[in-house]
C-alpha cells in the first residue's frame, strides 16, 4: 500500500508516514489523512474508537464528544438524550420539562406537543396543540372523549356553570349567584335563613 511507511504483506500497514496519511487505523491496518467519524487520534496518531455515546470525539470518555447521533444532543461535550416528557432546550443545553398538558414534546408550549395527558387535555394534530379539556366545551357543557382526538360536549345539570358530568352532584362551579357550591352540588341560598 503506497499510503504506508512500512507494511508487512504489501496490503496492510504497520506504520504511517508523518505527512499526507499520518493517522493509523488499527482495525483496517491502514494509513489515512484523518481519523474517520467515530474515532479520534491518540498521542501516537492511532485512530481510537470514541465512547459509544459520541458520533465524533476528541477522546474516549463520555465527556469528550464533539457531536452526537440522533436523538442525543451535545451538552458540555456530552451526549444527552431527554426522556419523552422533556425536550432539549437549545438555550440552556439541558433537558427541560414539557408543558404539563403534554406527555411528549419538542418545546415548552402546549403547541409543541406530540401527545397529551388525556386526563387533562385533547390533542389537535393539525396544530400539534394540547387543549385543556375545560377550554374545549362552552359553559354549561362537559366533555366526553370518543377517542384521543374526538370528543362531544354534553349538557351539565341546569344548576351547574361547569361540570364533569350531567348529574346534580357533578358541578365544578355554580351558574346563578344565588347558588352555592358544596360537595359537587349547587344549591339555592335561602336569604331568609339566619
Amino acid at each position: 500500500d503506497t499510503s504506508c511507511l512500512t507494511c508487512n504483506d504489501g496490503a496492510t500497514c504497520d506504520s504511517c508516514p508523518t505527512t499526507n496519511t499520518p493517522f493509523y487505523l488499527p482495525t483496517g491496518k491502514s494509513c489515512l489523512p484523518s481519523c474517520p467519524n467515530g474515532t479520534y487520534p491518540d498521542a501516537q496518531l492511532k485512530c481510537q474508537p470514541c465512547h459509544s455515546s459520541c458520533a465524533s470525539c476528541f477522546g474516549n470518555s463520555p465527556s469528550s464528544c464533539e457531536s452526537c447521533s440522533s436523538p442525543s444532543h451535545l451538552s458540555n461535550n456530552q451526549c444527552i438524550t431527554c426522556p419523552s416528557s422533556h425536550f432539549f432546550n437549545t438555550t440552556s443545553k439541558q433537558c427541560s420539562p414539557c408543558n404539563p398538558l403534554c406527555t411528549s414534546c419538542t418545546g415548552p408550549s402546549s403547541s409543541h406537543c406530540h401527545s397529551c395527558d388525556t386526563s387533562k387535555a385533547i390533542y389537535e394534530p393539525s396544530t400539534t396543540t394540547c387543549k385543556p379539556k375545560e377550554a374545549i366545551c362552552p359553559l354549561h357543557k362537559f366533555l366526553i372523549l370518543k377517542s384521543a382526538t374526538e370528543f362531544e360536549c354534553h349538557d351539565c345539570h341546569p344548576s351547574c356553570l361547569t361540570c364533569d358530568g350531567s348529574g346534580d352532584d357533578q358541578c365544578l362551579s355554580c351558574g346563578v349567584e344565588l347558588h352555592y357550591y358544596f360537595l359537587g352540588r349547587c344549591s339555592v341560598c335561602d336569604r331568609n335563613a339566619g
